[in-house]
């Protein structure tokens, strides 16, 4: 029994320390950089985009096979005995030591085929399709490029928002601390007789004031720390640091049309109206092949 009780010791021991292995696999002080490489990573939304992106190369592929030659090849095979000749009601006519030596052998019967098709014209119907599968696979790629746009988006406001949290959690602790030796001061001039009591009662409301400051601020950097891990999906208490400074970089200055211009060229939402404009231009040259 005391062999037994420490085998079951020896395995929480070495079952704690591969979880504390694990554990230490996630790095806890995170750069900007790495946030978002992280959560390119591993977020649900980023990876059912390239999933779909995926599904739509085989689907390319699998349109793109309706232009190959078609082989079947069948092949088929029996083994034949028929018996029945020898209930034939003439049967008793033959001499009897005849029917003896009749013996019905078995056959065997092979029978295979091969076809070979080819489409030669489809009235456009095959092009088109692959066309308008490429043309989706180059939409779902841009809805990708959309999705990691707004992940990335996501997890550089919650980075700052933690770092923004952090700094405030340090000015309301200095507040309080500051709070606490005025308090100790005042006591200390009203014990020598230098200060009066209102003195005293004012510098304890003003750190009772301070106080639940400094508790929004620790509730503050709790939340703004949960949204970050969700982002990068990780437990929602995970430890998670923010490492950088909260720096002011004033926007470059540029002409408002020329802004406009590279918004409409570039934004994901006016590629992805351009690409399904073209879609259903040959959305309409499918329907008239098939007709």
């Amino acid at each position: 029994m005391k062999r037994f009780t420490l085998l079951i010791i020896l395995f929480v021991i070495v079952a704690s320390g591969w979880l504390r292995a694990g554990d230490a696999e996630e790095k806890r002080v995170l750069t900007l950089a790495e946030a978002v490489a992280l959560a390119i990573e591993r977020h649900p939304q980023v990876l059912s985009a390239q999933a779909r992106e995926e599904a739509l190369k085989g689907r390319i592929r699998e349109v793109r096979s309706d232009a190959l030659p078609d082989v079947t090849l069948n092949a088929s095979g029996m083994r034949w005995r028929d018996p029945s000749f020898l209930n034939s009601p003439s049967f008793d006519q033959i001499a009897a030591q005849f029917p003896g030596s009749l013996i019905v052998e078995s056959a065997n019967l092979f029978d295979y085929h091969v076809a070979v098709s080819q489409p030669l014209y489809t009235a456009g119907k095959i092009g088109t399709a692959i066309k308008l599968a490429s043309l989706e696979s180059e939409g779902v790629g841009v809805d990708r490029a959309r999705v990691e746009q707004e992940i990335k988006l996501r997890v550089i406001r919650s980075f700052n928002d933690l770092l923004l949290a952090e700094k405030q959690l340090d000015v309301a602790r200095d507040t309080v601390a500051q709070r606490e030796l005025h308090l100790e001061m005042a006591r200390s001039r009203y014990k020598l007789g230098v200060a009066t009591e209102v003195d005293v009662l004012r510098s304890e409301v003003s750190l009772a004031n301070a106080r639940p400051e400094l508790i929004r601020a620790e509730n503050s950097v709790r939340h703004a720390r949960a949204v970050l891990n969700n982002l990068l999906v990780r437990p929602i208490d995970f430890p998670t640091e923010a490492a950088g400074e909260l720096a002011y970089t004033p926007p470059t200055q540029g002409p408002l049309a020329e802004v406009i211009r590279h918004a409409l060229d570039r934004r994901p939402e006016m590629q992805r109206a351009r690409i399904n404009l073209l879609e259903s231009t040959d959305q309409i040259k499918l329907a008239q092949a098939e007709n």
